[in-house]
């Protein structure tokens, strides 16, 4: 029993110094896709804010997007006669639901969203975006994105942005990521 003891007072024990890293300042661009004979696209990455990490946006979309507070846009909708009109199967307690804030992505059938309806949220404050014939509200994304908030507005505000999603994040589940922003379904009319 003495020789276990002597052999723990014999351990070496170590201690991890803390680890810092710097961040660049400036932009970095970076190619991607292509190689060097035929190019490729050019993009640049950003610094983000303090506190707007991809872990900082999933912890938000736990404790703010399963309540239905990351779509922006929907207190309109309930007195839109087109969008009644095209979610009418479930246009009794629809405007109960939207009110009590019930997160979109669990409402079924799904709303059914059209261009006319997605082109009045092209904003900042209101972006939303088609994604694999979903609307999803990306407002609050923007700043969370690693290629900063531009390149998403510009892109992809009022419009279907899988082809350029796809083009230079093929690896990322979006259904995922965007999971608590999504509206609904795109319908064309």
């Amino acid at each position: 029993m003495d020789d276990k003891r002597d052999a723990d007072k014999r351990t070496p024990s170590f201690k991890v110094p803390s680890l810092r890293f710097s961040v660049p300042q400036q932009t970095v661009r970076t190619r991607v896709g292509g190689n060097n004979s035929t190019g490729g696209l050019h993009r640049q990455k950003v610094r983000l804010k303090p506190g707007h990490s991809a872990l900082d946006w999933h912890r938000l979309t736990i404790e703010s997007g399963s309540k239905g507070k990351l779509i922006s846009g929907l207190d309109d909708l309930i007195c839109d006669e087109e969008f009644l009109r095209l979610n009418q199967e479930n246009a009794y307690g629809l405007d109960k639901l939207i009110r009590m804030r019930v997160p979109t992505y669990q409402i079924y059938p799904f709303l059914k969203i059209n261009n006319s309806i997605l082109q009045r949220h092209t904003s900042r404050t209101d972006c939303w975006t088609i994604y694999k014939g979903k609307v999803y509200c990306v407002s609050d994304y923007l700043e969370y994105h690693p290629g900063g908030p531009d390149i998403i507005f510009q892109n992809c505000a009022g419009k279907d942005s899988t082809v350029l999603f796809n083009q230079y994040h093929s690896w990322v589940n979006a259904e995922k990521l965007l999971e608590t922003c999504l509206i609904g379904i795109f319908v064309n009319e």
